[in-house]
């Protein structure tokens, strides 16, 4: 906000004009002959929306003049100084979100990554900012750099606010971004449960309402945009984008049935869609140990028999990778050794049932058989469920003990105790 420190509208004109032209053209002298006789300018507000020079700066067209000019400018703000929002609220990072100056961006974050989780106008975040304008880098860059497992990073503001701008804007229901972060939100499918005087009503989430809008209007596009669209782009290698996988594949390994149910619905050919390593949705769904994309296989019928023999590029079939021993934290959502133990037999036992015997002893290209790949994999779980037993059972029998010691005990004790007379 204006200060009223700064004295008379003359003042304003001599100091804080001169320096809004800065902002815009990237002139640093001219700024920082400005803030060495005011340093305190760089967090006032120097525009009728309170926008301080930082926020002029993230409005205009990236330049190197003005990269270097925010760099500076930078250096001069504390943490507190970024933080600043104008008069809609927006830190100078949510408008560098919303015009896509990734490198003015980056500056900031690098200073102060709590910008990332601070919302702009409507309760939006950077990141969905830069997504609903469709700035496909920008919203490479802060999703990369989110915190993805924070509890605001999707929130019913920011949904609700996307599935307007998306159904408005055509362009914006074609950015393959946008599906990109859904498939990996795999808990914003949750239905909605609304109970009123009667039976609950169960709405649709908004994120598949989102979904549902995007995908209906991309699948109307020939297949080769179809195929660019759905990619998602991996790590910066050389100066070049690899990419690395494809949505559908981010949402299987996510375990986000709902969103791979509604791509396939609209687009079955999906179904037959391999990776870079040869595995279909339900290879990715076996290796991940989730049943519920795994379970629909059963509703494709004979279909199946033609994607479960898929064998990857190490020569491994589905059953293969049921053999390997999945991430701790897969496990962690089943108490105790011995039911982790149980829990991945009865995955082998069930892929196995499922795969054509043939493929049951078949090696892969390292000459390790499925069941044999299991006990190699398993060995360390195996030997913590055989010591958790052991030690469950040695507690089971001192507690026994006592149980049947005081049952014993209780069983030839005399009402009345000792006493001859009354006892």
């Amino acid at each position: 906000m204006i200060n009223s420190e700064l004295g008379s509208r003359v003042d304003y004109i001599n100091t804080c004009v001169p320096l809004y032209n800065a902002s815009v053209k990237g002139d640093w002298e001219v700024a920082e002959a400005i803030l060495d006789k005011q340093p305190e300018l760089v967090r006032f507000g120097i525009s009728e929306n309170y926008d301080t020079a930082l926020h002029i700066s993230a409005f205009v067209k990236t330049s190197k003049l003005l990269e270097k000019f925010v760099k500076n400018l930078v250096n001069r703000m504390t943490n507190e100084d970024l933080e600043l929002q104008n008069k809609y609220h927006n830190t100078a990072l949510c408008v560098a979100a919303a015009a896509g100056n990734v490198k003015i961006a980056m500056t900031m974050v690098n200073k102060h990554r709590a910008l990332l989780e601070i919302p702009g106008n409507q309760q939006m975040m950077p990141l969905y900012m830069a997504c609903l304008f469709g700035r496909n880098e920008m919203v490479n860059y802060l999703y990369a750099n989110s915190n993805k497992m924070a509890g605001d990073f999707w929130t019913y503001q920011n949904r609700d606010v996307a599935l307007k701008m998306v159904t408005d804007r055509e362009e914006l229901a074609r950015n393959g971004y946008v599906l990109g972060v859904l498939a990996r939100k795999t808990d914003a499918f949750f239905a909605i449960i609304h109970v009123k005087v009667g039976p609950a009503i169960d709405k649709q989430s908004d994120a598949m309402n989102l979904v549902r809008i995007i995908w209906t209007k991309i699948v109307t596009l020939p297949k080769v945009e179809i195929d660019v669209i759905i990619r998602v782009p991996g790590e910066m290698q050389d100066g070049v984008r690899k990419y690395a996988s494809r949505i559908l594949f981010v949402a299987a390994k996510m375990g986000n049935t709902k969103f791979v149910v509604e791509l396939i619905r609209q687009y079955p050919d999906l179904l037959w869609k391999t990776n870079d390593k040869n595995q279909s949705i339900f290879h990715v769904a076996v290796k991940y140990r989730h049943e519920g994309i795994y379970n629909l296989l059963y509703e494709i019928g004979s279909m199946k028999d033609m994607i479960i023999p898929l064998k990857d590029m190490q020569g491994n079939n589905m059953l293969h990778l049921v053999g390997k021993c999945p991430k701790r934290r897969r496990l962690e959502n089943v108490s105790g050794v011995a039911l982790q133990t149980q829990r991945e037999l009865l995955w082998f036992k069930e892929v196995e049932a499922m795969l054509p015997p043939s493929y049951r002893e078949m090696k892969n290209n390292a000459r390790i058989t499925p069941r044999n790949l299991f006990s190699k994999e398993h060995n360390q779980l195996l030997c913590e469920g055989e010591k958790w037993m052991k030690e469950t059972a040695s507690q089971s029998m001192v507690v026994s003990a006592l149980i049947a010691t005081i049952v014993f005990a209780a069983a030839f004790t005399v009402p009345g105790g000792y006493n001859q007379e009354n006892g």
